[in-house]
């Protein structure tokens, strides 16, 4: 039986240490087994703050035979272990800091140094951003814990039409279909982006489509009130969307 553990966040000193000396720090950086816990110790002993959360440690192997993009399929097993975080708190930079040099250090040297990207500027944006739309597409906690958020919600009010995995599936072979449901705000609205999934998994719709189709559903946002569709009317949205994404392709 697993015992739950404090979650920490990084003190604002200590967070501004590691996030303003990036390029000091490069060599530890490129070093999967590099121990922050111990580098921030060892700089000031008061680095972290007790947040009052308890966590699951997570125990999860992030290599395999699967491609760096294909890793975030671990998000279901990191978004368990980190369940009882709220969303303010995934949104949380001090946070996900501390996951990220904590926990996910050696994930993010696989998961992102294989781009061609500067390191210093990899670093900055995948251990440390958490503004905007960062904290779920671009920090590495922000957007494991976003990515498995999103699947237990989505298939929950798909009445599991869509399963967890399946939307996962969809996230983290093709990226670009989560990155694209991230951009148009109607689909804060979890009904209608589980609507859109389902129809991208039975359609097989190549990304400009799927993009095409989310266009003309913001569209109709901006003239009705969609969030008192049910959801026979989001079903009949969607597919008036996607066959106008045929035509425009």
């Amino acid at each position: 039986m697993m015992t739950s553990e404090t979650l920490y966040k990084l003190a604002p000193p200590s967070f501004n240490f590691l996030s303003e000396n990036i390029k000091a720090h490069i060599g530890r950086y490129s070093d999967p087994y590099a121990d922050f816990e111990k580098i921030l110790s060892e700089h000031d002993p008061n680095y972290k703050i007790d947040t009052g959360i308890k966590i699951d440690p997570p125990s999860i192997t992030f290599y395999g035979e699967k491609s760096p993009q294909e890793s975030d399929a671990q998000c279901l097993d990191f978004y368990r272990a980190f369940e009882s975080l709220a969303p303010k708190s995934a949104s949380d930079p001090h946070i996900l800091a501390y996951i990220n040099h904590s926990y996910l250090h050696a994930f993010g040297v696989y998961r992102w140094f294989s781009r061609t990207d500067p390191i210093e500027s990899t670093v900055a944006n995948h251990w440390f951003k958490a503004d905007n739309q960062n904290n779920r597409k671009w920090n590495t906690a922000g957007r494991l814990w976003w990515m498995g958020h999103m699947a237990v919600r989505i298939a929950e009010l798909s009445d599991y039409r869509l399963g967890e995995k399946d939307i996962v599936s969809l996230f983290s072979e093709t990226a670009e279909y989560y990155h694209i449901s991230l951009e148009f705000e109607v689909l804060l609205n979890h009904k209608i982006l589980a609507e859109c999934l389902i129809m991208l998994k039975d359609s097989k719709i190549q990304v400009s489509q799927y993009r095409e189709m989310l266009r003309a559903i913001n569209r109709e946002a901006g003239a009705r009130l969609i969030d008192s569709f049910d959801q026979s009317e989001l079903n009949f949205l969607v597919k008036s969307a996607y066959q106008s994404s045929q035509i425009n392709q």
